[in-house]
């Protein structure tokens, strides 16, 4: 009987020590699997910034060239007159000394 009981005792050591590798293996797994998806996440949400600096950039020139645009058709409107004015002043003295 003695035998037996140290047996058993043996074998239910055995098997909460196996228990335990297993239930350590598996908190292991976990934990892999979770780097592996935070990793993931990472990797998208620095895909998604570059992708969103792409477009800020993208917009960002776009107003440029439409201020710049904007600029130099304010710029000639502005001319314009000046230089009618102008060419008008020098017309009548020319008429005016003839």
């Amino acid at each position: 009987l003695k035998a037996t009981v140290e047996a058993l005792e043996n074998e239910k050591a055995e098997m909460v020590e196996k228990l335990s590798e297993a239930k350590q293996q598996g908190v292991k797994a976990v934990r892999c699997e979770e780097e592996e998806k935070r990793q993931d996440l990472i990797k998208e949400m620095e895909r998604k910034r570059a992708e969103e600096r792409e477009e800020d950039e993208r917009r960002f020139q776009e107003l440029i060239k439409k201020n710049v645009r904007s600029f130099r058709q304010v710029e000639a409107r502005s001319f314009l007159p000046f230089f009618f004015c102008t060419y008008l002043s020098r017309l009548s003295k020319q008429n005016w000394e003839s």
